[in-house]
């Protein structure tokens, strides 16, 4: 602080009152395939909307099962829909006017897909409006949408938004269509007209694993894309697993929750050797044994699912109800509901060879249909705190939150008034923290020692924090120990 000229004593208010937000939803993210919806990247925040939006679960599409056990439980799914060969719905608005007419108004469905073939468009005149009509949307005869709009590219409405049929309709305004006027034609649209969209076609074929790496893409950017559970849903190959962990890593705060293929489900060697197929040795990764049997209602018949969906899910309530160390496995955190059973009863035995060989077993146990009974990432060895998902959920989220807390001293004066406030702050978080039972201990160091004249000089401010993440209880060993008669016990 600076001083008048006169002596007297000055004060200042030294404000410490800010915090390290706690905040942080854990969203999932998954590459589906369906026969409808985006094809970019999309939130949905419940089942329904998934369903609204992507349809529901052919007979072999386990995908689209795991995105939708997953909203069951969990609040929201960032979801990329993945196809091969299919052509967009289209029809025309025709210009009532010309002797020949003219393409005034080209319609297409909002994404690929048949489905676009049931929808139709018909129009109205607003009694009032002198340059604006009514578009209703129809989906195999039902209305699905109607809006207000206009060819005039300067109509407003009451409350001053566009009317121009473009900015009305596009960018995700319609569930339904997109339109592309033509300017050029400044004729009136023909409201005594039926435009059907035709020329819709599905995947002629499952994608393939070069679509299903390349749509993970869209999940690198942080900033863009929301998704802190990447769910393999079922696409068990070992290029695809890789993939996922490596978009993980370079999002530092995320981890791919990765199936075994259906094939090896109920073969524990072969669940070995395929782990060790996939090569890798990561935090932000982990591999999940057995797959699961469900109902399917959209099909009425029994089917054999992915866990990756439910076990995301898992780590979301265990969060929600607890704290981001807890491990998202166990009788307590780590059944999952609605399930019929699993594709494999591991024994104790298989249970033992799973676990020792970094793989999580799905299996039924302690009268739960399924559970998930390990919470091992992929890191070696897994003698390291980083080998387990609640040190690991823990730490990403304690990182991320202390980053997001730094960002406010960037262009700070680095003095010791600044770098007292970063320990202040980064340690009043990690108390909390500690005091909850997320850590065992913790230092922050902002010293001099780190922060010399040479780190100074170079506009850098070094800042070193230490914590001792706490551990979870996978073994228990009890000791009954028979006594004769006589002895004093206790």
């Amino acid at each position: 602080m600076s001083f008048s000229n006169s002596a007297g004593a000055y004060s200042r208010i030294i404000d410490r009152s800010f915090v390290v937000t706690g905040a942080g939803l854990m969203v999932g993210g998954i590459v589906v395939t369906a026969d409808r919806g985006p094809v970019t990247t999309n939130l949905v925040t419940s089942a329904r909307e998934f369903i609204n939006t992507y349809g529901t679960p052919s007979r072999d599409n386990p995908s689209l099962h795991s995105a939708i056990r997953f909203l069951n439980r969990a609040g929201a799914l960032t979801v990329r829909r993945v196809i091969n060969d299919a052509a967009v719905a289209t029809g025309v608005i025709m210009d009532d006017t010309d002797i020949s007419p003219v393409e005034a108004i080209t319609v297409s469905s909002a994404n690929p897909g048949t489905w676009g073939n049931n929808i139709s468009i018909t129009f109205s005149e607003i009694i009032g409006s002198t340059n604006s009509f009514l578009l209703t949307v129809l989906e195999n005869g039902e209305t699905v949408e109607q809006h207000e709009a206009s060819r005039d590219t300067t109509a407003k409405n009451g409350y001053n938004q566009s009317l121009y049929i473009e900015d009305v309709i596009n960018n995700g305004r319609s569930d339904y269509i997109t339109v592309v006027d033509d300017i050029t034609n400044a004729s009136d649209v023909d409201l005594t007209q039926t435009v059907t969209l035709a020329g819709g076609t599905d995947d002629t074929a499952t994608p393939d694993e070069a679509a299903i790496i390349s749509a993970w893409d869209d999940f690198v950017s942080v900033d863009s894309v929301d998704a802190q559970l990447l769910i393999n849903g079922g696409w068990a190959s070992a290029p695809v697993q890789q993939k996922m962990t490596s978009v993980a890593q370079i999002r530092d705060d995320a981890v791919a929750i990765l199936d075994v293929p259906e094939a090896d489900s109920d073969d524990v060697t072969a669940m070995v050797a395929y782990y060790e197929t996939l090569g890798s040795n990561t935090y932000y990764g982990g591999l999940y044994g057995g797959w699961l049997r469900v109902y399917d209602q959209y099909n009425d018949r029994e089917v054999n699912v992915p866990p990756s969906g439910d076990v995301a899910a898992t780590f979301v309530v265990t969060v929600a109800n607890g704290e981001r160390w807890d491990a998202p496995a166990g009788l307590i955190n780590g059944i999952i509901p609605n399930a019929l059973g699993v594709t494999k009863v591991f024994s104790e035995g298989e249970r033992d060879v799973l676990y020792v060989n970094g793989i999580n077993p799905v299996t039924s146990l302690g009268g739960a249909s399924a559970v998930i009974w390990g919470q091992k990432t992929l890191i070696q060895p897994d003698s390291t705190a980083l080998s387990r998902f609640n040190v690991i959920n823990s730490l990403l989220w304690m990182q991320n939150r202390m980053k997001s807390a730094l960002q406010p001293f960037v262009f700070q004066p680095n003095t010791s008034f600044t770098r007292d406030n970063i320990n202040y702050l980064l340690s009043s978080f990690l108390d909390s923290i500690q005091s909850r039972g997320g850590l065992y201990g913790f230092n922050v160091d902002t010293s001099e020692e780190i922060n010399t004249p040479q780190v100074i000089d170079s506009n850098q401010l070094m800042v070193e924090v230490h914590v001792q993440p706490t551990r979870s209880i996978e073994f228990i060993r009890m000791s009954l120990i028979v006594q004769r008669t006589g002895v004093q016990l206790g």
